[in-house]
């Protein structure tokens, strides 16, 4: 099921925003976004038996075998790629998606990268589920996302564990949290045409408080079928997209709460100034230990 959208609310979002502006105009895009989603903007926290499924199995591993010490929960397009390098040339152990760096060696990469094509396989099983979603496909997606935070790897970004924050803080609640930003109305372009679609879950879904975000695929596990957005996409379709990203940036927020250690927009009229952020924010978590192996 789409979103309503009018053609008022169309102009209500765009009047008086510069859509390419940095992210001093971030929070006010974002608002702006909400008259899209009106009662649909997810502020329910996540359902209590989702957490309590969540609880259970995290306390049955040992937590000093997880190793990943920061999360970048950005979307990819983001400016995902270019932190994840940044931070591999410091000679950390790095996830990109299914991407993986390790200085200790090419054996080591490689296993970093089963582990984590394994979850993106559980990850993607899950969203195609028409079965028992919420139970066996529920424990195979956590299951592998166990050996990916206890690979050896230090720096986990991209896609799919930006949609997994709240499995991730709950496994390790001593993670720093970087959450890389880009103006959502873009991000849904750009993001359709790179992948060929996006999904959601379903806006009844949220709006019956059974998901506290559009992205958060265990809280959606059981309301079947998703809503699946293909590229060419339209006007309505890209503003649903970008205002469900747009609460999805204010769900990790709140997730992450005092872990979260920078928001940031790269893809910005300033990009230098950002990136040197980026920069300086690697080093910061350096000094903390990010750059300490397991």
């Amino acid at each position: 099921m789409r979103f309503q959208v009018t053609v008022v609310v169309t102009a209500v979002v765009a009047e008086g925003f510069d859509w390419s502006s940095n992210c001093s105009t971030s929070a006010q895009r974002e608002h702006a976004l909400r008259l899209v989603l009106d009662e649909a903007w997810p502020v329910a926290a996540r359902p209590a038996a989702i957490q309590a499924a969540s609880e259970e199995f995290w306390r049955k591993v040992d937590p000093s075998t997880l190793t990943v010490k920061v999360l970048n929960a950005g979307f990819g397009t983001t400016g995902t790629r270019d932190l994840h390098w940044m931070v591999a040339a410091r000679n950390v152990s790095a996830i990109h998606n299914v991407v993986a760096h390790s200085p200790q060696g090419k054996r080591h990469s490689m296993e970093m990268v089963r582990l984590s094509t394994a979850f993106q396989a559980a990850h993607e099983a899950l969203q195609a589920c028409s079965g028992d979603c919420g139970g066996d496909e529920a424990l195979k997606v956590r299951s592998a996302l166990r050996d990916v935070l206890a690979s050896g790897a230090v720096y986990l970004s991209d896609s799919p564990y930006s949609e997994y924050v709240a499995e991730i803080v709950t496994a390790i609640p001593s993670i720093k949290v970087v959450q890389t930003l880009r103006d959502p109305l873009d991000w849904a372009s750009r993001r359709t045409e790179f992948l060929g679609h996006v999904n959601l879950c379903r806006r009844d879904t949220v709006v019956q408080g059974k998901a506290p975000s559009y992205f958060d695929w265990l809280a959606c596990a059981e309301d079947r079928p998703l809503d699946h957005i293909t590229f060419p996409i339209g006007p309505a379709d890209q503003l649903t997209v970008a205002a469900a990203v747009a609460a999805h940036h204010d769900y990790v927020r709140r997730l992450a709460g005092e872990r979260l250690a920078l928001d940031i927009c790269v893809w910005d009229r300033d990009v230098i100034r950002q990136k040197d952020l980026l920069k300086d924010l690697i080093d910061r978590l350096m000094v903390k230990g990010m750059a300490d192996e397991p």
